[in-house]
């Protein structure tokens, strides 16, 4: 894929939930990065194209919607 193609960033603190996702997006042709915490994917450089966010809401120290807010 190329840098200008959109970007799906997944996070969820279950690690088989994680890969799941990935493949699937993977398959319909769209370019998946997972992380396993909210904080982690708050803590990571991320490159100025389009992108989507898919967040589990429910998980430790952080919640998906505790992370949309930030």
């Amino acid at each position: 894929m190329s840098d200008l193609s959109p970007i799906i960033y997944v996070v969820d603190d279950d690690e088989v939930m994680r890969r799941t996702v990935k493949r699937l997006f993977k398959s319909l042709g769209y370019e998946a990065e997972v992380f396993g915490s909210a904080r982690e994917f708050l803590a990571t450089k991320l490159p100025d194209r389009v992108s989507c966010l898919v967040s589990d809401m429910r998980m430790p120290e952080m919640s998906g919607l505790a992370l949309q807010e930030e």
